[in-house]
């Protein structure tokens, strides 16, 4: 076996284990814990439809390109790996890795056998579907961790994506599923314009799209509709609920962001409890007018004196981001400079690697919040 054909069965091999682990997973959940004999069984049938794909391809010429121990990423770990804190959070990473893994069976088995890339991408709308199916059954069924320990906000969160409701109910799905698995790894749902209906609709919706890809769902202000959709987090304001009053309602189930615009605001929510804070407005911008501009030195400020994560914010591209790096934040939530971009997938790409290669404090990998 040549090199190049060789690394091709090396990647479905590992990419084979991973989908099938993930896989197992969610079904032995739904199986021992929910006690659901119809799911499970679909579950299961999706494993065995799985494997009759990958009999397509020669098993020796799996087994022999199988490569663990050479395999450079088997040392990069981010701190999420490490720590599960109930049978949420192992059902969330097992349905990230399971959709993960079978993208890249679909798109390299495409350079071996182009039928088999077409009955991968099949299976994997239907684990689209059956991922989220358990997911959302799990959330309504398996009680939360009851312990008052709240999980720090994830450090490795660096791209958070802004999205309102304005685009048709479908439009918003592809969109918002395409980024979250090209470099988003945190999307906040903000919209004052439209109605109550409407933003719990595309809110649910989002809520599905990201917990099939293992990313946050942040809801700005609202805390009924961020209660409603099983949310990972609320968004608040200077002009919103109290940081206290916000956590009476939402208890240690969700994380608490806060907008600041200088620092003194910013040591007040690290000290009300804010899981993490906004900066800004960085720069001017063309989706939300601004009166003043908090500007760079505000975020030296912050990467000097502020310790949880923080995300800068205003008219953010990929034109002044290395601004923001050189002044010491390595988060940037944005939303015109990555929606009306003119490729928002490669620019989503190029945001996610800049700030990851900008990070002094993490090890160098996959910038997606469960990349196995």
């Amino acid at each position: 076996m040549d090199l190049q054909k060789r690394n091709l069965f090396r990647v479905l091999d590992a990419n084979a284990n991973r989908a099938m682990e993930g896989m197992r997973t969610i079904e032995e959940i739904v199986r021992m814990i929910l006690d659901d004999a119809g799911l499970s069984l679909r579950l299961k049938e999706l494993r065995h439809d799985l494997q009759k794909i990958l009999d397509r391809f020669d098993a020796r010429m799996l087994l022999e390109a199988r490569d663990t121990a050479g395999d450079v990423g088997t040392q990069n770990q981010t701190e999420s790996e490490g720590t599960r804190t109930d049978l949420h959070s192992v059902a969330k990473a097992a349905a990230g890795r399971t959709q993960q893994s079978l993208r890249c069976l679909e798109e390299f088995s495409k350079l071996i056998d182009a039928e088999s890339g077409r009955l991968f991408e099949k299976i994997r709308y239907r684990a689209y579907d059956l991922m989220a199916e358990s997911l959302l059954k799990i959330d309504d069924r398996v009680p939360r961790s009851s312990s008052s320990s709240k999980k720090p906000f994830p450090k490795e969160a660096r791209l958070y994506l802004l999205i309102d409701c304005e685009l048709e109910l479908e439009s918003f799905r592809k969109r918002l599923e395409t980024l979250c698995l090209h470099g988003v790894d945190v999307v906040q749902i903000r919209d004052k314009k439209g109605d109550d209906r409407k933003l719990l609709d595309y809110t649910r919706a989002a809520k599905v799209i990201t917990s099939r890809t293992g990313r946050l769902l942040i809801v700005n202000d609202r805390v009924d509709i961020a209660l409603l959709v099983g949310a990972d987090g609320l968004h608040l304001g200077q002009e919103d609920l109290p940081i206290a009053d916000a956590r009476r309602l939402t208890g240690d189930s969700m994380w608490i962001g806060v907008s600041t615009h200088h620092l003194a605001q910013a040591l007040e929510a690290v000290a009300a409890g804010a899981d993490y804070i906004g900066c800004g407005p960085t720069f001017p911008s063309k989706t939300k007018p601004f009166d003043a501009f908090s500007g760079i030195d505000f975020l030296r400020q912050i990467g000097e004196q502020i310790s949880i994560p923080a995300f800068a914010i205003g008219g953010i591209e990929l034109a002044n981001v290395a601004r923001v790096i050189e002044a010491g934040v390595y988060r940037v939530a944005v939303q015109g400079g990555l929606l009306n971009a003119s490729d928002p997938v490669e620019t989503s790409l190029n945001f996610s690697r800049l700030l990851a290669a900008g990070d002094p404090t993490m090890p160098k990998g996959d910038s997606q919040l469960e990349s196995a």
